[in-house]
């Protein structure tokens, strides 16, 4: 009977260690932001840090689509570090014309239930984090529908916002809304519900508590996908 125990206790501390081989940190160029992935029961997951202060607790990643699952049964296939690079580029408006981006960029490498592969490319600068989806190309499909998104933003619960609702479609002057002109609420509690029941409109605002602030927003959008917005149900 003691064998057995001693054995089991070596077989749960081999799985201990095989759990934490598949989280990864990356850290912006300065050191001081940090961001943790890695793949917890079948699931991928972020999770947000600077100077040591939690910004974005445990959040999930992934998907659904037409071609499969890509937010449960995934396993982690690779974690790839790119290193530090500076991109330059030239704004038409805004306060500073010429502009460099630097970050630190790795790539998340994923099989799904079926084995399809996906992507989850990450670049982490001084002051903001930024990650896509990519899925590469599996036989002649060339095209996906995403039915249902994964991607969490989990707000430590002391944080609180300073967000607008989406409004319900098609309503309003000349049925334009939603038009990002509805009220906001100021320093509200994360428990506060959505006016219309249809989450919340980027860019969204956070305050946490005494240990700094959270933007989140998205950005690259283009014929390809959506619009989109935070959900609250």
């Amino acid at each position: 009977m003691k064998k057995r125990n001693i054995i089991m206790a070596v077989l749960v501390a081999m799985s201990a260690m095989a759990a934490q081989a598949q989280e990864n940190t990356l850290a912006s160029p300065d050191g001081r932001l940090r961001v943790t992935l890695g793949v917890e029961g079948g699931k991928a997951y972020y999770s947000v840090q600077y100077d040591g202060k939690q910004m974005l607790q445990k959040s999930a990643l992934g998907f659904r689509a037409n071609t499969g699952d890509y937010a449960t049964g995934l396993k982690l296939d690779k974690y790839e570090p790119k290193g530090v690079s500076e991109q330059n580029y030239t704004l038409h408006n805004g306060k500073r014309r010429n502009n460099v981006f630097k970050a630190n960029h790795a790539v998340l490498k994923l099989k799904n239930a079926n084995d399809k592969p996906m992507e989850i490319q990450f670049a982490v600068a001084d002051n903001d984090v930024a990650f896509r989806y990519h899925v590469p190309q599996t036989g002649d499909t060339q095209c996906m529908v995403v039915q249902a998104e994964a991607t969490a933003f989990n707000i430590p619960q002391q944080a609180t916002a300073f967000i607008t609702p989406q409004s319900d479609p098609m309503v309003g002057w000349m049925r334009t809304k939603p038009s990002y002109e509805e009220g906001w609420s100021l320093d509200a509690p994360l428990t506060n519900r959505s006016h219309y029941k249809r989450g919340y409109t980027f860019p969204a605002l956070f305050r946490v508590g005494a240990d700094g602030w959270v933007l989140l927003s998205e950005s690259g959008t283009d014929g390809n996908y959506v619009g989109c917005r935070l959900s609250d149900y």
